[in-house]
């Protein structure tokens, strides 16, 4: 049924208030804030190729944003992302896994 969808549920209830005032707005408040506090990424002050290729797709990504709000938001949460990817072997492991899991899924038509 329709109304036991998530995306019903946020979008048309009284949850989409909550979600938008509670959930989203600090969440990029804090990731803006975050993200300030750390230095810039870039390909000479990194030295993973994967981590070159996320910067070049993020700048191609940020690129197609007009809504600064949300470009904010999006080029906060990257630079944390590439952060991690860059300097922590956990993370980027997990990703290339993702990574892989994704293409699967893409190439079976399930994405």
């Amino acid at each position: 049924m329709v109304t036991d969808l998530l995306s019903y549920k946020i979008l048309r209830t009284e949850l989409r208030e909550y979600v938008i005032k509670r959930v989203k707005d600090p969440l990029r408040r804090v990731l803006v804030m975050v993200a300030n506090r750390i230095p810039e990424i870039t390909k000479d002050n990194t030295r993973f190729k994967n981590t070159h290729t996320l910067i070049d797709i993020f700048d191609k990504f940020l690129e197609l944003q007009h809504d600064d709000g949300r470009k904010d938001m999006f080029r906060a949460a990257f630079k944390i992302f590439l952060m991690e990817i860059e300097h922590d072997v956990y993370y980027r492991d997990r990703f290339g896994w993702f990574v892989e899991e994704l293409i699967k899924a893409v190439l079976r038509g399930d994405f």
